[in-house]
């Protein structure tokens, strides 16, 4: 079981949480480029192919048209390729909703990506969040479920999100196979 703090004073706690944030925003970052630049590019080659290969129609060899139709799966291969590369980096890329809302979202993509089955309490919903604090509460946990997916060999986890005084306390239970201390 893991539990971690992300209320504390500590400098060096401070320094953590800044490199988290500036880690997430440079993954938004190249998400973003990717989504809005490189996918609209290749979208924009599939259309252009697709055009060529319909003009081109009746004038071209069967090999001809194969190698068009290759061209096109290529292109639309590459496509899906920079979608998933931008979930996989920003996966919770909208996380201006309820913290339990974008939890819930993390546990559909771990659930899908990783086929790790896993079950959310939230036993009393943090209030008053930063997005800077929620942005470390979602990285946290969802560090926490790639372990359990890397080292646990489990496909269950449950993850306990409370509040008590103004204090975050998140529990990940997996009953894996564990770790000497």
């Amino acid at each position: 079981m893991q539990e971690p703090s992300i209320f504390m004073n500590d400098p060096d706690d401070k320094r953590a949480s800044a490199a988290v944030l500036a880690t997430q925003h440079e993954r938004q970052r190249i998400a973003h480029l990717l989504h809005d630049d490189v996918q609209q590019l290749l979208y924009a080659a599939l259309a252009t192919a697709g055009m060529l290969r319909a003009n081109l129609a009746g004038r071209q060899d069967a090999a001809s048209q194969a190698d068009w139709v290759r061209l096109e799966g290529l292109l639309e291969t590459a496509v899906e390729t920079i979608r998933t590369l931008s979930v996989r980096l920003n996966p919770l890329s909208n996380h201006r909703d309820s913290l339990g809302n974008t939890l819930y979202l993390l546990t559909q993509h771990m659930k899908k990506l990783h086929q790790l089955d896993v079950e959310l309490q939230i036993k009393a919903a943090p209030s008053q969040l930063s997005e800077e604090q929620t942005t470390l509460i979602l990285q946290m946990i969802r560090e926490m479920l790639f372990n359990v997916v890397k080292h646990a060999q489990v496909n269950k986890a449950l993850v306990i999100v409370t509040e008590q005084h103004g204090h975050v306390d998140i529990k990940v239970i997996d009953h894996g196979v564990g770790f000497p201390p």
